[in-house]
C-alpha cells in the first residue's frame, strides 16, 4: 500500500460514518503501432474477444483481468465498507501522450473509436458484483483542465530540462516501459513518450487531490493490479511531493 495511514482512515470513515470510498484503476484504449506510430482506429470487437493486433496491443483489463477484479470487489463487499468502483477511460492518452495520433487520424475519428470503447467496458462490467461506473477521464477533470494542462506542462518542462523532477533511474525505468510495453523502439520518439507519460502521471496524482474531495470522487484510492512497481509510485506523486501533498493512496494487488 501506499499511503497506507490514508487508506486506514478512509475505511474507518467509511465504517463508522458511512463516508464512501471511491476505488478506481484506469482502461487505457487499445492502440497498434502502425509504421512505428500509435493508431488508435482498432478492430474493438477483436480486441473484446481477447486478440491482439500486434504483441503490444493492451487488452481491456474487464477482459484480461476481469476474474482477479470480480474476486477483488466480492472482497470488499464483504468489509462492510461503503464505497463505489469506478472505471477511467484514459481518453487524455491521444491529446497528451500521441498528440500526433490526432494530426494523423483525425480527433473526431478517435473520439468516436474511444466511445465504443466506453460502451463495451460498460457491456463487460454486467457481470460484475457491483454497480461500477465507467468515465472519460476528459469528463471527470472537466473543472479542473487548468490544474491537469498546468500540471503536465510544468512536469513536462522539468524533465525535458533534466532539472530533477524525477531519478535518472526512474527515466531509464520509463524507457524501458515505453519499448517493451509500447513497443516503440525509436529512440527519440520512445524519449518522448516516456517523458509525457511521466508528466501526465504527474499532472494525474495532483487532479486526484482536487477529486478525493468531491461527493463524485470521495476518498479516492487506486487499485492497482497491473504496475506494481516504485516507478509508478514515484511518478504518480512527483508533482505532489514538491508541492508537500501527500501520497495518492494506491493499493497493488499481485
Amino acid at each position: 500500500m501506499e499511503n497506507k495511514q490514508k487508506i486506514e482512515k478512509f475505511i474507518n470513515d467509511s465504517l463508522n460514518s458511512g463516508e464512501v470510498i471511491t476505488f478506481f484503476n484506469w482502461e487505457c484504449p487499445p492502440r497498434f503501432l502502425d509504421n512505428g506510430q500509435i493508431n488508435y482506429l482498432i478492430d474493438l470487437n477483436q480486441i473484446f474477444r481477447g486478440q491482439k493486433i500486434d504483441k503490444f496491443t493492451e487488452i481491456p483489463r474487464v477482459i484480461a483481468q476481469r476474474d482477479k477484479e470480480i474476486r477483488i470487489l466480492k472482497f470488499l463487499n464483504k468489509l462492510g465498507i461503503k464505497y463505489r468502483f469506478v472505471k477511467i477511460i484514459a481518453d487524455t492518452n491521444a491529446i497528451y501522450l500521441a498528440p500526433e495520433s490526432i494530426t494523423r487520424y483525425g480527433r473526431n475519428k478517435i473520439t468516436r473509436s474511444f466511445r465504443r470503447f466506453r460502451e463495451k467496458i460498460k457491456i463487460s462490467l454486467k457481470k460484475y458484483p457491483v454497480r461500477t461506473e465507467v468515465y472519460f477521464f476528459t469528463d471527470l477533470i472537466n473543472k479542473y483542465t487548468r490544474l491537469y494542462n498546468r500540471s503536465f506542462n510544468k512536469a513536462y518542462s522539468l524533465l525535458e530540462g533534466g532539472q530533477g523532477l524525477v531519478s535518472n533511474q526512474i527515466l531509464r525505468q520509463q524507457l524501458k516501459r515505453t519499448r517493451e510495453h509500447v513497443g516503440i523502439q525509436d529512440s527519440t520518439y520512445a524519449n518522448e513518450f516516456s517523458i509525457r507519460t511521466i508528466a501526465t502521471y504527474a499532472a494525474e496524482g495532483m487532479v486526484f487531490n482536487k477529486l478525493s474531495q468531491t461527493k463524485q470522487f470521495s476518498n479516492c484510492i487506486w487499485l492497482n493490479i497491473e504496475e506494481v512497481d516504485n516507478r509508478t509510485i514515484t511518478i504518480t506523486n512527483s508533482l505532489r511531493t514538491k508541492e508537500g501533498i501527500q501520497p495518492l493512496p494506491m493499493i497493488f494487488l499481485t
